[in-house]
């Protein structure tokens, strides 16, 4: 009977950790794909709007683009002669999109001396 206790509780010891890290991976995909459509969103609003500059700014004032994902918790998407710049963040994990790169980036989210946040990609 202990034995079978002791082998229940190490299947438990290992299982919860991996439960734990693909639920945290498919969180970070998800986040990544809203990205993406952010991403996508900035694009339909500059064939629309033409190549104005814009700053959308996470959670509060982001109207003016057609993006019906889920709202990051801060951060800004940036138009600027027709390029995108994107950094977002959701509870630890941040997204980043520089102008001239098209993938989005994931990374975790920093705190700077200053209180400024960073996206730190792994």
């Amino acid at each position: 009977m202990k034995k079978s206790i002791i082998a229940v509780i190490i299947v438990i010891v290992l299982i919860v950790p991996l439960f734990i890290f693909i639920i945290n991976r498919v969180q970070l995909q998800s986040f990544r794909e809203n990205g993406y459509q952010l991403v996508d969103s900035a694009r339909k609003y500059i064939r629309l709007h033409g190549e104005e500059d814009t700053t959308f700014d996470f959670p509060n004032n982001y109207k003016g683009l057609d993006y019906k994902g889920e709202i990051p918790d801060g951060g800004t998407l940036i138009i600027k002669d027709g390029r995108i710049k994107l950094f977002v963040y959701k509870d630890k994990n941040c997204l980043k999109k520089e102008f001239d790169i098209d993938e989005v980036a994931t990374g975790k989210l920093i705190t700077n001396n200053d209180g400024s946040k960073d996206c730190e990609i792994k």
